[in-house]
């Protein structure tokens, strides 16, 4: 997505999931649309951002929040725990108890968005939590031009392989 992350922050993936009665019933909110979600997440900066946290709205579900500080945890996949129990699944290690409690407070803060709302209103699932994981930091790698010579373009819907083109200088 561009950012220009410092030294000591970490990029953390950040999708909008369903959780209901404690399972992980859905690692994409119905799919939310990229419109609702960027509102969601712009909702989540107001509330929930400070110095050391920020998020930025990506994709549908799909979402980026960078930390600010030291960090050594251990994440979980939200699609590989569906209808399971998301409370042991939750982050571990250094730094896990500030993740710990802005997936908490997401719920409270993701409970009164008027999105929300309107999506159950539609039979939708709607976002009722953030899920932190992927986790790391700022990538650190030679341009494919100075390694092989050439330069090179990618055309792509996908998130991920344009960072990963941006990263090593594509265009």
């Amino acid at each position: 997505q561009g950012l220009q992350v410092a030294s000591d922050e970490w990029i953390f993936r950040c999708n909008l999931v369903t959780i209901i009665d404690g399972l992980m019933e859905d690692y994409s909110a119905g799919h939310i649309s990229s419109e609702e979600a960027r509102a969601i997440v712009e909702d989540l900066n107001r509330q929930l951002a400070g110095q050391r946290v920020r998020f930025y709205p990506g994709v549908s579900y799909r979402h980026l929040m960078t930390f600010k500080g030291d960090c050594d945890v251990k994440t979980v996949a939200p699609h590989d725990i569906l209808g399971k129990p998301v409370a042991e699944h939750l982050p571990t290690g250094a730094g896990a108890d500030l993740l710990r409690t802005l997936i908490d407070r997401s719920g409270d803060v993701l409970s009164r968005n008027d999105i929300n709302t309107v999506r159950r209103d539609l039979g939708e699932n709607p976002a009722t939590s953030i899920w932190l994981w992927g986790q790391g930091g700022r990538p650190r790698l030679p341009s494919f031009q100075e390694k092989y010579g050439l330069r090179v373009s990618a055309i792509t819907a996908v998130d991920l392989i344009r960072g990963i083109a941006l990263t090593i200088g594509w265009k």
